[in-house]
């Protein structure tokens, strides 16, 4: 009992956690899809995220399988639908000066939502999910460095103390620049930062938020006449409920949707496909944090169902999130517990908490985004980087660097698909010889190459048992990212009884990033089911040895052999 009872404290303190460090993601991004309303963003958009969050995240906890399955909404999707929302507060006939027309739109908007959700689930039906899993390396880190990028950017207006504005806006030159709020901001990142860095238990996102609000109030208290950027302001009272879509009994709703129909399915095809994408390769992404597998059309069929759900409530198009999965991690949390805690608390801030949301700075909610958007900052790309201070400029790191790179600017000049396709082009290029060949070359246990060592007669009765339990895999050809999935299938499908798997390296003729990530991870995960790796034909002056360690960061006491 007292087992269960500390899990659940600790499930709810993750959660609450969770929640707090998605706050600053949710109510930035509420404002920003509903930027076209000017006033009236705040108290549309951000119910409009927590409503999602709620029950899209609800829905996602309970159907996703992956090691933290946390939904919310992301820079991407949300910077698609505040196209969409532009396009329709343009239409005069709307009126969203009107609670008519208010309800019009977001009914729009809720539709477009849920036939995206319903994309996905086509996606995940017609096994698009396993395309994500042939994604290079470098493509991946790339992508996430992109999302980071813009995240960032998108924390420019209110750190200058303007209004939100989208990636392509120009910001308004005839509101004044707020220096103080800047300063604001800073000062908020800045507690958030060396909190989570020298006191990893204190709760950072909330003691920066408490401490950015603090000094705006106290400064606010004592400079007169001195601006330090606008607040979150007055929120619509709502409660996440599927009544959405209920203009559309109303003929001039339909005549709308009809009418806006075009924008509505295109719109909702982007979104299905840069959420999927951006999931998926979270969804790989955590599994490199968390040395786990996870099952990519369960994901995405999860996905799809989540933001059917944040669509019939209004809520926001719905993306499995990194940034909160990595605080559910370095607190040792996984499953859906405390997503389940963390989308009750945010139920809890809707339905009593508006009042202090709406007191809330918006240069904080900044200063706390720019903290989040440095940590989703890949971590192999930092590894490579590591490598090029320290003088290392093989061919292969400058050609993995460059794809990083160009991944990462074409993720925000053109978009995710484009970024995808071009990082997926470059990597093809280099390794399509290695494509033609099989990975697995033989399979065998030790029974089948026994030592040529002589043993004595009750040695070799013992080592006969033993020799069954020892598996060897020789491989061949380019260990690279369009083959290691094959590898990662061999080692998921290893016989309960093996307990040392050797791979045999000596036939390879490359090992490129994706494969040594993936070496490294199987070193965290064979032995969580008593497996030792062993691998074969690598010696310190190889290519694959320095391939390893320009790629790869195995861990210290990690069980695993080398061998010449």
């Amino acid at each position: 009992m007292g087992t269960g009872v500390g899990a659940t404290v600790r499930n709810l303190s993750g959660g609450m956690m969770d929640a707090l460090t998605a706050l600053a993601i949710v109510l930035t991004l509420g404002l920003l899809a509903f930027s076209s309303l000017g006033a009236s963003a705040a108290s549309v958009g951000i119910p409009a995220a927590m409503a999602g969050v709620v029950v899209g995240g609800l829905v996602f906890a309970a159907l996703a399988g992956g090691a933290v399955p946390t939904a919310g909404p992301t820079s991407a999707t949300t910077l698609i639908m505040a196209s969409l929302v532009a396009t329709l507060v343009a239409d005069p006939e709307l009126r969203v000066r009107e609670p008519g027309g208010l309800a019009a739109l977001l009914a729009l908007c809720g539709a477009m939502v849920v036939l995206a959700g319903v994309f996905q689930i086509l996606f995940a039906a017609a096994g698009a999910h396993r395309l994500a899993r042939r994604v290079p390396q470098p493509v991946l880190a790339g992508f996430m460095n992109g999302v980071a990028l813009l995240i960032l950017l998108a924390q420019v207006p209110p750190l200058l103390g303007l209004p939100p504005v989208s990636k392509w806006s120009v910001l308004d030159e005839t509101v004044p620049v707020q220096p103080l709020a800047a300063v604001l901001g800073g000062l908020t990142a800045l507690v958030f930062w060396a909190s989570a860095r020298w006191r990893p238990r204190w709760p950072a996102p909330l003691l920066g938020l408490a401490v950015g609000a603090l000094a705006y109030w106290a400064m606010e208290a004592l400079s007169v006449g001195v601006s330090l950027g606008p607040v979150v302001g007055t929120l619509r009272e709502s409660y996440p409920w599927p009544d959405t879509l209920l203009p559309f009994v109303d003929e001039a709703a339909r005549e709308l949707l009809a009418r806006h129909a075009p924008a509505i399915v295109t719109t909702a095809l982007a979104v299905a496909v840069i959420g999927a994408l951006e999931s998926l390769l979270t969804a790989v992404a955590i599994d490199q944090l968390a040395h786990t597998r996870h099952d990519s059309r369960r994901e995405l069929m999860a996905l799809g169902a989540a933001n059917i759900g944040s669509g019939l409530v209004g809520g926001l198009p719905m993306v499995l999130t990194r940034a909160r999965a990595v605080v559910l991690l370095d607190r040792g949390l996984r499953g859906r517990a405390p997503a389940v805690w963390s989308a009750a608390m945010f139920l809890a801030l809707q339905a009593f908490g508006t009042g202090l949301i709406a007191l809330l700075p918006k240069a904080v909610l900044a200063g706390i985004m720019l903290v989040i958007a440095a940590a989703l900052v890949d971590r192999w790309t930092r590894q490579l980087f590591g490598r090029w201070r320290a003088g290392d400029r093989s061919p292969e790191l400058r050609v993995s660097l460059g794809v990083v790179l160009a991944v990462c600017a074409i993720t925000w000049l053109a978009g995710f698909p484009a970024a995808i396709v071009a990082g997926t082009l470059l990597s093809l290029a280099l390794f399509v010889r290695g494509m033609s060949r099989s990975l697995v070359r033989s399979r065998r246990t030790a029974v089948d190459q026994p030592s040529r060592r002589v043993y004595a007669p009750a040695q070799e009765e013992r080592l006969a048992t033993l020799r069954r339990r020892i598996l060897i895999l020789e491989l061949e050809g380019a260990l690279f990212f369009g083959s290691v999935e094959r590898l990662a299938a061999e080692a998921d499908a290893l016989p309960a009884d093996v307990r040392i798997l050797v791979l045999d390296l000596r036939r390879l003729t490359m090992i490129d990033e994706s494969g040594a990530v993936l070496l490294e991870q199987l070193t965290r995960r064979l032995p969580q089911r008593g497996t030792r790796l062993m691998l074969a034909g690598v010696n310190g002056g190889s290519g694959h040895a320095a391939s390893l360690a320009r790629f790869a960061a195995f861990p210290a006491g990690a069980q695993v052999d080398w061998h010449a």
